[in-house]
């Protein structure tokens, strides 16, 4: 069974926080990034205020956007007055609402 596993970010923002700890938060990114290509982060230290008012500002953005919108910030190729083909809008196609997330 695959699942997106939750990485505790807090030894990397405690400053008592010992090498072994911050190197086993890490191994836990390295091993998601290579196994599953996704990880949650937990106790990452960002106001709640702040994460909400990202997430409501992301919902709207790809409730109400325009396609041209969409297309003005859309991922770039790489190439002579391209992009880095790593930054920007990408669509997701396939399946509705939720089909992106990840399954047992």
């Amino acid at each position: 069974m695959s699942h997106v596993p939750i990485i505790d970010f807090s030894p990397f923002l405690d400053p008592q926080s010992s090498p072994e700890a911050k190197r086993g938060a890490a191994l836990g990114i390295d091993k998601a990034c290579r196994e599953i290509g996704f990880f949650y982060v937990s106790n990452h230290g960002i106001d709640e205020e702040l994460r909400s008012a990202m997430l409501s500002r992301a919902k709207t953005f790809f409730e109400e956007a325009t396609e041209d919108e969409k297309r003005f910030i859309s991922i770039k190729p790489d190439g002579p007055g391209g992009g880095d083909h790593a930054r920007g809008f990408q669509r997701v196609d396939g399946g509705g609402k939720g089909e992106h997330e990840a399954r047992a």
